[in-house]
Formats: C-alpha cells, structure tokens, sequence
C-alpha cells in the first residue's frame, strides 16, 4: 500500500493473502489489522465484527462499503419517488426517527 494513493480493494481472503495489504509505513512492515480494512472499505470505528481476525477480514470482503451502499440507496430513493413509485412518511417514535417507504402497486 501506499500513503498517498488508493488501496485495493479490500478481499474475503484477506487473512490468508496478507502480503497484498502491507502497511505503508516501512517501520512497520506489517499487513493491516482487521479495523484498518474496515476503515479502507468506510466501515465506521464502532462498527463491531464477530469472531476471529480471519472472519472479520471476511465479513469485511464480503460487505459493500457502507458509503457505497449509502449513495447507491440515495440514488435509487431519489429515482423512485421522482418516478411516482413510492412516497415517504417520518415518524418519530422514542428517540429516533424512522422512515417508511410506501410502494405504489399497479
């Protein structure tokens, strides 16, 4: 890896090819930790993964990143109530709010 450049993407198998995540700082020499792959792919730092490091690399490489699928769900929300298909409803129950989607049936 390198400071000032993109990373790679981030694999299921991370944990058992770790030479293709080596840290960019030579003194340390070592490949990333569980939550340094999971800050690459936008995971926040609370996000908590089960299990031993290999399965928390997995689950990493298994995921979409959690700003991906943000943007991708706020695109298709923004096509779909342009397009009539759905409206939306807040409601605030207890200490949060909620949002549902109703899908216009033809």
């Amino acid at each position: 890896m390198e400071a000032d450049a993109p990373a790679r993407t981030v694999t299921a198998h991370l944990g058992k090819d770790t030479y293709s995540h080596i840290h960019y700082d030579s003194d340390q020499a070592r490949t990333i930790s569980v939550r340094e792959a999971a800050r690459l792919q936008s995971f926040p730092d609370g996000f908590r993964f089960c299990g031993a490091m290999n399965d928390g690399f997995k689950q990493i490489g298994n995921s979409v990143p959690p700003l991906m699928a943000y943007a991708i769900a706020s695109a298709l929300r923004t096509q779909l109530k342009a397009a009539g298909v759905i409206t939306e409803k807040r409601r605030r129950s207890g200490r949060t709010d909620s949002l549902r989607l109703f899908v216009r049936v033809a």
